[in-house]
């Protein structure tokens, strides 16, 4: 989805949901758009996680920042 990644952390993979965003869902409208705009923003690329707890099914809340201290959840929300 636009609003959940996963990344390496060490050496596992885990699922983390970008802290107040809300993408449009896989088959929805703007769905794939959304996704495509997230993976071209973190896809192969070191982040941090500024983390605020865990969503259900054990993902955690994230901020996600590259490496440059740009804030993914705001360059989201700021791109529409």
């Amino acid at each position: 989805d636009g609003d959940t990644i996963e990344v390496l952390h060490n050496t596992h993979p885990e699922r983390v949901c970008l802290s107040g965003i809300d993408c449009p869902e896989h088959g929805q409208a703007f769905g794939a758009r959304a996704k495509q705009a997230l993976s071209m923003l973190v896809f192969g690329r070191d982040v941090i996680l500024q983390t605020h707890g865990q969503a259900k099914y054990g993902r955690t809340i994230a901020d996600v920042l590259l490496s440059d201290g740009t804030n993914v959840n705001h360059e989201l929300v700021n791109d529409g």
